[in-house]
């Protein structure tokens, strides 16, 4: 039996360097419900993008389980 026991989402963010360059970095929102559905987690994404002056080009939800 495989038991989830932690979620985190990753997201994709663009901003630009020093020199004024675009640049991908990833931010990872860590210990999220393990039972988090598609559209909450749409809505932590669109509630996260408006506390940034960045866009979110991507998302990707992983869960971490163990078998017991």
């Amino acid at each position: 039996m495989v038991q989830l026991f932690k979620s985190s989402i990753i997201l994709k963010v663009l901003k630009t360097d020093e020199d004024g360059e675009p640049k991908e970095v990833n931010v990872t929102l860590a210990n999220v419900r393990t039972d988090l559905t598609e559209a909450e987690m749409t809505q932590l994404i669109q509630a996260f993008q408006t506390l940034i002056p960045y866009s979110v080009s991507a998302a990707q939800l992983v869960q971490y389980s163990h078998i017991i």
